[in-house]
C-alpha cells in the first residue's frame, strides 16, 4: 500500500512536471509552418511518454538499491497490527508517557459538551427567576385603598391576601426544581464522560500490550 501511494505521488509529480510545457507552447517554440504542427505534436507525445517511463523505472531502480520496497512492506505489516479504535481508524503509535495526551485530547469532545450543558442549564435558571419588584424610595407613603383600611364588622383590616403559596415559599420552590435539574444533567454529562475515559483508557492498554509485544519479538 506504501510502495501504490508512494508511486503514485511520484507519477504525479511527474506528470505535472511535464504538463508546464503544453503541445501548443512546444509547436510554437519551433516556429515552424502549420503543416509540421502535426509531426511536432506527435514528437511531444513521444518525448513527454519516454521521460515519464525513464523517470518510473530510475525510481523502482532507486528503491530496489536502497531496500525501500522492503522497509514499505514493513510498513505496511506493522500500521495493520495497530488496534482499531471504534471509529475504524487504526491506533496512533505513541510512547508510554503520551498516553494521558492522548486521553486528555480524545475527551475534549465529551468536556466541551459537559461545559455547554452546565452553561445551558444555568442560563435557563437565570431565565426562570421571578423579577424582583423595585422598592419604594426610603420614606415614601405606601398608600392602601380604603376599603382596604375600612375595619370589617368584626373589626378586622380587610386586606386581601394573594391566593397560592407565599412568595418566599415560592421561590424556594422554583430554586429547587431548578437545583434538581441541574443535578441531573451534570449526573449525565459526568456519566458520559466517564464512559469515554473507560473506552479511551481500553485503547492505550491495549496499544500498551501491542507495544510490548513488538519489543519482545
Amino acid at each position: 500500500m506504501a510502495k501504490l501511494q508512494l508511486t503514485h505521488l511520484f507519477a504525479s509529480s511527474v506528470d505535472e512536471a511535464l504538463g508546464s510545457c503544453s503541445e501548443q507552447a512546444f509547436c510554437d517554440g519551433f516556429n515552424l509552418p502549420a503543416e509540421h504542427a502535426q509531426v511536432l505534436a506527435r514528437a511531444h507525445q513521444q518525448a513527454t511518454d519516454k521521460l515519464r517511463g525513464n523517470a518510473l523505472a530510475e525510481l523502482n531502480l532507486i528503491s530496489d538499491e536502497h531496500g525501500v520496497d522492503a522497509a514499505l512492506g514493513r510498513l505496511d505489516s506493522l500500521k495493520a497490527e495497530r488496534p482499531l479504535l471504534p471509529d475504524g481508524s487504526r491506533c496512533l503509535v505513541a510512547a508510554p508517557k503520551e498516553s494521558a495526551l492522548m486521553l486528555n485530547e480524545a475527551a475534549q469532545p465529551a468536556r466541551r459538551r459537559h461545559v455547554q450543558a452546565m452553561r445551558s442549564a444555568l442560563e435557563q435558571a437565570r431565565g426562570s427567576l421571578p423579577a424582583v419588584p423595585s422598592r419604594a424610595p426610603f420614606g415614601a407613603a405606601i398608600r392602601l385603598p380604603s376599603a382596604a383600611l375600612a375595619p370589617s364588622p368584626e373589626g378586622a383590616c380587610r386586606c386581601p391576601l394573594p391566593p397560592g403559596p407565599a412568595p418566599g415559599l415560592q421561590i424556594d420552590q422554583e430554586n429547587a426544581e431548578l437545583e434538581r435539574q441541574l443535578a441531573e444533567q451534570r449526573a449525565a454529562v459526568t456519566a458520559e464522560v466517564g464512559a469515554c475515559s473507560s473506552t479511551f483508557q481500553q485503547t492505550a492498554e491495549a496499544c500498551e500490550q501491542w507495544r510490548d509485544g513488538l519489543r519482545a519479538t
